[in-house]
């Protein structure tokens, strides 16, 4: 729902506009009401129309803002308060006044649209989320700890956006010697004729630019508006003509969209992460190889070796020494057949004392012969627990080749089988060796 402060009633076009967008508009006339809509707890945005903000005094409206702001932070929300005004509006720019953003429109650009979405994802991650991710740190948009950077821009704008508070790193595309994602840089800022007028080499730039990045395309022409970038939810434009104000308002909203975006991916990356790993080893769990995720698909197009491979006796060691040591165990062995094979091999434990090798583009021959490498690597290491040392821990292993990730699980089935052979065949050649020695 939005709370559109209106002064007389040719802002009812205004209304108008967002109830044609399928927002639920509640107009309000006056400060003292509009505080009572915020609290109702209602309300997800609050707009200032033009002849409402110009109107009001900036003593006026730096408290009410102050008291919405006050009464989010209270509630754990976001509550943008923004000013809509017309492209040719004057007001005092110097008072800088606690407002979200502004947006110059003419009430029939779709960019109005667009730019409401922005805060509507925003307050609606913070619903869904809250308690589970940690905003707060997202939601302060400090100027002097924002990094800009500057992609072909003239000195000029990069001499205006120091002067408003900003770090500012200049590069040119053209050197293709940096490296963005590498920065600590919280927002891109392009010049929207050069993108223009050199629309691949641009798309291309940002093609391979992190989604987590906000990008202002700034423009010394109002009418420039590129349709290929008006659904983009992390991308805006902004006319060079408009204040200061304007101007570092519109860049900490768009970062404080990015860090809400960013705050979510790790989340969602964390939680992702915990599901297909196993929590005592940190390898890849057996769910993992059940749910063939695109990771794993994506490692067998060509075909790739299955290996299942345990700790001979293991059981011994958990009735000698406990199971704390046998799980310190578990993390160690891990470690070493990570240590073993190839960065390309996946490691996965399966149950147990049980790991399966998943070794891409891997033919048998090349496969056994990293396995017995790797058999040998964990043979003749010592195993520091405590005080307690083991070594000479042997393993036993089985392969199998797989076509695909639709043949994986016959893959494992023979790997299986396989393993228990050799087990069994391992167990005979024990016990002859202690009959060798009986004798």
């Amino acid at each position: 729902m939005i709370a559109v402060v209106c002064k007389n009633s040719q802002d009812c076009v205004l209304t108008k506009f967002f109830a044609d967008t399928l927002y639920c508009v509640v107009p309000v006339y006056s400060l003292n009401d509009l505080h009572q809509s915020v609290c109702s707890g209602r309300i997800k945005v609050v707009l200032f129309s033009e002849s409402a903000f110009t109107s009001t005094s900036p003593h006026d409206l730096h408290n009410v803002i102050e008291e919405i702001k006050a009464y989010g932070v209270s509630q754990n929300r976001h509550i943008p308060v923004v000013a809509v005004l017309g492209r040719k509006a004057a007001f005092n720019s110097s008072y800088d006044l606690p407002v979200d953003d502004f947006i110059r429109t003419d009430l029939c650009d779709d960019a109005l649209f667009y730019f409401l979405r922005r805060f509507a994802a925003v307050e609606r991650l913070l619903a869904d989320f809250r308690g589970k991710v940690d905003f707060s740190s997202a939601l302060r948009t400090d100027p002097n700890e924002i990094n800009i950077a500057a992609i072909d821009l003239d000195e000029f704008t990069e001499r205006r956006l120091r002067s408003i508070g900003f770090m500012v790193s200049a590069y040119q595309l053209k050197e293709r010697s940096f490296s963005i994602d590498k920065q600590n840089i919280n927002c891109l800022v392009m010049n929207l004729g050069n993108l223009v007028e050199n629309t691949k080499e641009y798309l291309d730039f940002l093609d391979n630019t992190p989604k987590c990045f906000s990008l202002l395309l700034i423009s010394d022409k109002i009418d420039r508006h590129p349709n290929y970038l008006q659904t983009s939810s992390f991308c805006e434009e902004f006319y060079l003509g408009y204040s200061d104000l304007e101007l570092r308002k519109r860049i900490q909203s768009l970062i404080l969209h990015a860090r809400v975006r960013s705050r979510l991916y790790k989340y969602l990356f964390d939680n992702v992460r915990l599901t297909l790993r196993d929590c005592l080893t940190d390898t890849y769990n057996r769910r993992f190889v059940d749910d063939c995720p695109a990771q794993l698909r994506a490692s067998m197009e060509r075909g790739a070796c299955v290996c299942i491979l345990d700790a001979d006796h293991f059981k011994a060691f958990n009735d000698m020494y406990g199971h704390d040591v046998g799980d310190n165990l578990l993390r160690l062995l891990s470690a070493a057949i990570i240590e073993s094979v190839r960065s390309s091999d996946l490691v996965c434990r399966y149950g147990g004392d049980e790991f399966i090798l998943i070794m891409p583009n891997t033919a048998l021959k090349d496969a056994h012969d990293i396995l017995h490498r790797a058999r040998e690597n964990i043979f003749t290491k010592v195993f520091q627990i405590e005080d307690i040392k083991i070594s000479g821990l042997s393993v036993s292993f089985g392969i199998s080749y797989c076509s695909s990730d639709k043949d994986l699980r016959k893959a494992i089935s023979n790997a299986d089988m396989e393993l228990s052979k050799n087990k069994k065949l391992s167990r005979k050649e024990a016990a002859s060796s202690k009959q060798s020695v009986a004798v």
